[in-house]
């Protein structure tokens, strides 16, 4: 309920003075006669209790302010005691001032003319019963002498003894009019208060559309920040792998989901139905030393382990693992996918038969010199483009495998650990080799740049160095980095030519990383700290012969400790078609 805690209602001087030095007159203040008032448009019968406890008279004792109209700077007397009597009447003995109007009221008093008395309170408690609003704790706090009263049965001339006068017609309609007052008093009070809340609520509904529409900006900020980085990143993939991207950006795939698209090849359902070998079932065989190997289709090394046997070894769900049979073209192909061969468009070419020598021709110099202006009647220009040829020859890629013989005991245990070799080992001396095989190529035929500062890969041979690539028709946009962790390390922490502006050698996050702010960066632990192979990863090929792989078992080497070795079998060899598509750059000396 919305109640009015300070209120004020008026009564009568209780004793007219006749001849009094003292100038003090006895008033009655108050009474428990009901007042109208109208709360939260409902009209309610005010009463105030009065017993020793329901009134708290201390500020009242405490010489209280005898005002006219409730005016404060009308101030004509002070309290000097104050009582509540056994007719549940309040009474005080006022004194009024010698000086201004202090002086005139008093004579007034004395007159008969200003006799009506009203008191300024504050409600600390009340309970409501039926239209009585019951004050069952208040605290008068001024008293005044009033020209309109609102509670009639007090004021000067009302004794604890006296009679109570009858209300006539005159003063009933005094008394409703004075209610009348106070009502819309109250009514106007109410408005105006109604009138601040909307206000307030009216603020803080801007205050918080405001703050909503910055959160959406920010949100819309951070979302916008987040796509371009999405896109800058597929981009800079698209740059590596030459790779269309146009369409997983328009629907909004994430980088990591089209990485995992690269990297798992397409199930073929016809190869899942037709294979019907089992890795887990050969290496149960296998590990029977004293047995022969039977019903496994054999190699000319050992059993044959078909690349679609080969499973996945993140696909591990406790000690087993979950059965997913992929078509992979060959071995080559689950390396690279586990390895950082993966981020360049290499040549692979699988399934070639035989052991014989694969030989690729290979364009030396172009075909510039066969095209330009003639005069009139002239001849065409003609020029013989020098070919070269690139020799891949069939060479063992190996590696061992020991099971112990507790190992051999759990066929599923033993496959994970193989498959994990032929995977993980595997792709990384693939990478390994790889890498290796560009920086000794470049190296030899001098494709190296020297940075001027000691010690300091710095900008100036970065640009150097794509300027030597781009004399050989290297273009730009084919061109990637690649170094060390340490390395990118030390790049990203060295300032660009001395600038202010807190531009760096390397800057950007993930596949999104730049170096010189153009060339994309790829990270590889295979890489010589100190060193960055600049190039187009195009230009090497990779070749199987044959596209299984196969698995032999070491029956002698570890037979006193009763374990077994298992030694994985390939044919493959890597070359550089074209050396002078790439670049090494070393800090300076």
């Amino acid at each position: 309920m919305d109640l009015k805690k300070t209120q004020k209602r008026e009564m009568k001087v209780q004793e007219v003075p006749t001849n009094n030095d003292s100038r003090e007159v006895l008033i009655a203040f108050s009474s428990e006669n009901p007042v109208v008032r109208c709360i939260n448009g409902k009209d309610y019968n005010e009463i105030l209790l009065h017993t020793q406890d329901a009134v708290d008279l201390s500020r009242l004792k405490n010489g209280a302010a005898l005002l006219f109209n409730h005016d404060l700077n009308q101030h004509i007397g002070i309290v000097e005691d104050a009582n509540i009597d056994s007719d549940k009447v309040g009474r005080a003995l006022v004194r009024f001032s010698t000086v201004g109007m202090g002086d005139e009221k008093y004579s007034q008093v004395k007159e008969g003319v200003l006799r009506k008395v009203s008191v300024g309170y504050e409600i600390n408690d009340y309970q409501i019963d039926g239209d009585n609003l019951i004050v069952t704790n208040w605290a008068p706090y001024e008293i005044s002498m009033v020209s309109v009263p609102a509670d009639d049965f007090v004021g000067v001339g009302r004794s604890i003894h006296g009679e109570q006068p009858e209300l006539d017609k005159t003063s009933t309609e005094e008394v409703q009019g004075t209610v009348t007052d106070a009502v819309e008093d109250d009514k106007s009070i109410v408005e105006k208060v109604i009138e601040e809340v909307e206000d307030v609520i009216s603020e803080v509904v801007d205050t918080v559309e405001e703050v909503i529409e910055e959160v959406k900006s920010e949100i819309s900020e951070l979302i916008n920040k987040d796509e371009e980085q999405r896109i800058a990143e597929l981009n800079g993939m698209a740059r590596v792998l030459k790779l269309d991207v146009s369409d997983a950006i328009a629907k909004g795939i994430s980088v990591e989901d089209f990485k995992r698209q690269l990297k798992e090849p397409i199930k073929d359902e016809h190869n899942i139905m037709e294979n019907k070998f089992s890795l887990s079932n050969s290496i149960r065989a296998m590990s029977n030393l004293d047995a022969e190997v039977e019903g496994l289709d054999m190699g000319t090394r050992g059993v044959k382990v078909p690349v679609t046997s080969i499973r996945a070894v993140n696909t591990t769900t406790g000690a087993n693992l979950n059965q997913e049979t992929i078509a992979y073209d060959s071995y080559i192909d689950i390396l690279r996918a586990n390895s950082v061969l993966a981020k360049f468009p290499l040549t692979v070419i699988s399934g070639l038969e035989g052991d014989g020598k694969l030989s690729l021709p290979a364009l030396n110099s172009d075909f510039t010199d066969s095209f330009g202006f003639v005069a009139e009647d002239g001849t065409s220009p003609e020029a013989t483009p020098a070919f070269g040829k690139v020799t891949l020859e069939p060479s063992d890629f190996t590696g061992s495998v020991y099971l112990t013989r507790i190992m051999m005991k759990s066929a599923s245990a033993a496959e994970r650990y193989t498959t994990d070799a032929m995977i993980k080992g595997a792709a990384t001396q693939l990478e390994k080799a790889v890498l290796a095989g560009v920086v000794t190529e470049a190296t030899t035929a001098g494709n190296v740049t020297v940075g001027a500062t000691s010690g300091v890969m710095d900008f100036d041979a970065v640009v150097d160095a794509m300027g030597a690539l781009g004399s050989r028709n290297v273009a730009s946009s084919s061109v990637v980095a690649v170094m060390s962790p340490a390395t990118r390390a030390a790049c990203r922490k060295q300032i660009v030519k001395g600038n202010t502006a807190a531009k760096f050698l390397v800057e950007g996050q993930g596949d999104a990383q730049l170096l010189a702010g153009e060339i994309p960066v790829i990270e590889s632990t295979l890489v010589a700290d100190g060193q960055i192979i600049l190039g187009d990863f195009s230009q090497i090929v990779i070749a199987q012969w044959g596209s299984d792989v196969e698995l032999d078992r070491d029956l002698t080497t570890s037979r006193n400790r009763g374990g077994l070795y298992l030694r994985v079998w390939a044919t493959m060899d890597h070359k550089v078609a074209r050396p002078e598509s790439f670049q090494i750059i070393h800090p300076g000396a």
